[in-house]
């Protein structure tokens, strides 16, 4: 065996590694931590240790799978998704004994989604209809300027509520943005900002960086939505993981360790709850119960088939329910029975639309897109996955028809399908210029 190959056996039973000190490490802070904290929102233990056994030959199949996947940038947006969201699911399944049906079901569908985005896609071809890739991006830091500073406005400006995080629920609790605000909104946090900070960081656009990176805390500060002071955070952290090279995948799920480690450690000595709320709590189990919920509920009652959203627009399909779903399951599962907003991943997204057979269907199509990153050729691997990294991470809580069009994604693939081709068209034309160069000698 040679020492290539010595070191690819070794990376990846470390990487395999991680991830069941990853498993194991957040079920702890589930069983001693947060069950303890938040029984009362039905994040209780009720453990089955036949479901223990299942969910770690699951975890371990889908885990052998990716940690084996084909070295491309796919492999990194898989990652996250088993990082926040088959794992925990998993984890959940056996802690708080949830059905075995939808746990197979989700575990199949992940599955679908690997094998999927590993497929050969065809590469299109765009044409971007401007002189330089460097005036599109000052093109696009303009545009990003205009609509922070036209949301700030729209939103009425600074609002001190926002430097205390006991206070901001105050601020997000008035919050009435709609229509196009609202989409902006989106975009500016899961696909302006991630676009730009991974270009300007790559580049050494310092002053650049630092603007962008202002113009997000202004928004944070305006709003009160953490999720402009997140998509910062979990930025910075793709982009020092990505420059790890073949041990990207090592340094991201140690950081995630570390993390919830340190929240462990200054929730039960400190009673400082922050982090431990943050992560472990709200971005892994939460989730993760949100969407046996769903199913809890759609198992028994009549599904969407698409009502909600474009698909329903165009097609004239009526919620039956009378009011967004994400209400109904919230209100349904609010221990008070307070109105509150539940969305879920996409694989329960597609199961509360159409059942099984959608969550097959979802998964074959995420899987394709996923894989049309890996055509992204002429783009850095690192800028690719950087402007992508916080849409990824946002598809544990909404579907896939949203992160779509609400969420970014179809903007970001046709920028990055732009941009790709006229690097694309700048090469070809350097290569001619130099074949003429060496005719002409």
């Amino acid at each position: 065996m040679t020492n290539h190959s010595i070191m690819f056996v070794r990376r990846n039973l470390y990487e395999f590694l991680l991830l069941c000190l990853y498993k194991v490490v957040i079920e702890y802070v589930y069983l001693y931590n947060i069950s303890p904290s938040y029984s009362y929102m039905y994040l209780s233990t009720n453990i089955s240790f036949v479901k223990c056994l299942l969910s770690w030959i699951l975890f371990s199949v889908l885990s052998l799978f990716l940690v084996l996947y084909k070295e491309k940038s796919s492999k990194m947006l898989l990652f996250i998704l088993h990082l926040f969201i088959f794992i925990p699911s998993v984890s959940y399944f056996w802690m708080n004994n949830q059905p075995y049906l939808y746990t197979i079901f989700l575990s199949l569908s992940m599955l679908t989604v690997i094998f999927t985005a590993g497929l050969s896609t065809r590469n299109a071809h765009l044409v971007l209809p401007i002189s330089s890739t460097k005036d599109h991006y000052v093109m696009f830091f303009c545009l990003f300027l205009a609509i922070a500073i036209a949301l700030i406005i729209q939103r009425g400006g600074i609002d001190s509520r926002t430097l205390s995080f006991r206070t901001i629920y105050l601020v997000r609790a008035n919050e009435k943005i709609d229509g196009i605000w609202g989409y902006l909104k989106n975009w500016t946090v899961k696909c302006f900002f991630p676009f730009l900070f991974a270009y300007f960081i790559t580049k050494k656009r310092k002053l650049l960086l630092f603007t962008t990176i202002a113009l997000e805390v202004f928004l944070y500060l305006s709003f009160g939505n953490k999720a402009f002071l997140l998509c910062i955070a979990w930025a910075l952290l793709i982009f020092w993981c990505e420059g790890h090279g073949e041990k990207r995948y090592i340094f991201l799920v140690s950081s995630l360790l570390v993390l919830c480690v340190i929240s462990v450690i200054t929730s039960e000595l400190f009673n400082i709850n922050l982090l431990r709320d943050a992560i472990p709590y709200r971005l892994l189990f939460i989730p993760a119960q949100i969407q046996f919920q769903y199913y809890e509920f759609f198992s028994v009652n009549s599904k969407m088939f698409f009502s909600e959203g474009i698909i329903g627009k165009v097609f004239g399909l009526n919620n039956t329910y009378g009011e967004a779903v994400a209400y109904v399951i919230g209100r349904l599962y609010s221990p008070d029975g307070e109105i509150s907003h539940s969305n879920t991943c996409f694989f329960a997204d597609a199961y509360y639309n159409a059942g099984f057979v959608g969550m097959m269907v979802i998964s074959i199509i995420t899987g394709l897109i996923l894989g049309r990153y890996d055509k992204f050729k002429s783009l850095s691997r690192v800028f690719v996955i950087t402007s992508v990294s916080y849409i990824m991470f946002s598809f544990a809580d909404t579907g896939l028809q949203t992160t779509l069009i609400t969420g970014g994604l179809l903007l970001n693939l046709l920028l990055l399908s732009l941009l790709d081709d006229k690097e694309r068209e700048k090469r070809m034309l350097s290569l001619s210029d130099s074949a003429s160069i060496c005719i002409d000698q």
